[in-house]
Parts: structure tokens; sequence; C-alpha cells
């Protein structure tokens, strides 16, 4: 958490991050009818980078996230652009694991991996997304341990068939999976590796409403 507040200010300088979101927006609008009807939410926001890239293309995005000094700027970004439709709030669902709201899309980037228990999360994102509602996870795929440093406590990335799998076990339905993004920089042993970002996609049948 410290290590992002004190990333904020400078969160959007970096190029990668702003090319990466730009490219994870373009496949989910490649495989979702994104519509002015649609109702989203983002976890993890960070500074909305994402959000920024589909917001034009929804009824209203709630951008959530748990760094105050992320929110800050993305508060700050949304008022310089005037931007109507979005609601912001520091929120951790993982405190409780309950569902917090209602939305036809839910997505996330690169937040998944730094979840301890995903199976409960993607739990709970099942019942917060409408019947026949999508989800979308933009995240890394399986790597070596080297994309963050060796005290890092989460994920190094997903299998994306495992992944699937337990989409499925919560009853999502129509599966997919593409590459968005490669991101090559300079590992933690020191050796420049690319490490790519998949985009899983998945529906909620119009037939189920809880799990």
């Amino acid at each position: 958490m410290k290590d992002f507040d004190s990333m904020a200010l400078t969160w959007d300088s970096e190029p990668r991050r702003v090319e990466l979101a730009r490219a994870v927006a373009a496949v989910i609008r490649k495989h979702v009818p994104v519509s002015k009807k649609m109702t989203a939410f983002e976890y993890g926001c960070g500074t909305g980078l994402l959000s920024f890239n589909l917001h034009s293309f929804l009824k209203s995005v709630k951008m959530a996230d748990i760094s105050d000094a992320m929110l800050d700027v993305l508060r700050g970004k949304v008022n310089r652009h005037g931007l109507t439709g979005v609601e912001i709030e520091n929120l951790d669902l993982t405190e409780s694991f309950k569902p917090h709201g209602s939305y036809d899309l839910v997505y996330t980037q690169m937040a998944l991996h730094h979840i301890i228990d995903v199976e409960k999360l993607l739990g709970v994102f099942y019942q917060m997304i409408n019947p026949s509602g999508y989800l979308c996870i933009a995240d890394l795929d399986e790597e070596d341990g080297t994309f963050h440093a060796a005290d890092f406590q989460g994920h190094n990335g997903f299998n994306q068939s495992e992944l699937a799998s337990l989409l499925r076990k919560l009853g999502f339905e129509n599966i997919k999976t593409e590459i968005a993004f490669n991101i090559t920089k300079e590992a933690s042993d020191g050796i420049t590796k690319t490490f790519p970002v998949f985009v899983i996609f998945s529906q909620k049948s119009v037939n189920q409403t809880t799990k």
C-alpha cells in the first residue's frame, strides 16, 4: 500500500503503463459489446488509466482502490477533464468479501495478482455482475517470480487455463483469453525480460443470479 501511495504522483508518467491501459481497453472493446447502456466497476483502479480509455463508451463507471494517494490523483484528473458518470471510492473488497453494488461490466488490470484469496474475490465479482454481464481480468501470465522484488507476497502471474477453470467453477461461461500487451523490463534478477499480460473474458449466464 505504502509503495503505491509513494508512486501515485508519478504513476502516469511511465509510458509503459499508459500503453498497457490503452492496449487492454482495446482488447476489452474487441470482445465485450460495451455500450452507453452499461454500468461498469473497476477494482484496483489506481489513477484510472484503464477506465479513462473506456469511460466514453459506457453509461457510468465506478472506480475503486485502496490507495488514497492514487485516488487523489484520479479525482484531480476527473475534475480537470470534467468527466461525468464517474464515482470514486476507497474500497477493499477483501475485508469482508461481500458484494458492493451491481454492474453490467466488472474489470481489473494488474490487480488480481496482489490478492491472496483469488477465488473469494472472483466470487464477490460474480455476485456484483448482473445476469449476462461480463468480467474482464487483465493480469500477468504465469511468470518465474522475477517480475516483482523477492519479498513480493502475491501471485507470480496466473496460468490462464487454471484461471479459466476457476471461473467456470464459480459459474462463469463463454470464457476466452487474449494476450493484450508485453511488458519488457529489467527483472528482479537483473535480466531484461518480457512479461506477457493477458485479458481473460467471462460472462455470467442470464439464468444465474447468485453463486
